[in-house]
């Protein structure tokens, strides 16, 4: 495959991901208690 089709492959799962983990860390500073309560209690 070349490496135009690999780069976004890769780049745009990741870049997801790195969104996705800052959303959960910005909502768990804003509102710790039932992010930590669904936790403990799944």
């Amino acid at each position: 495959m070349p490496a135009a089709a690999v780069a976004p492959a890769i780049y745009i799962p990741v870049s997801l991901l790195t969104a996705a983990m800052a959303v959960l860390l910005l909502a768990r500073q804003t509102r710790p208690l039932p992010v930590m309560e669904s936790v403990s209690s799944a």
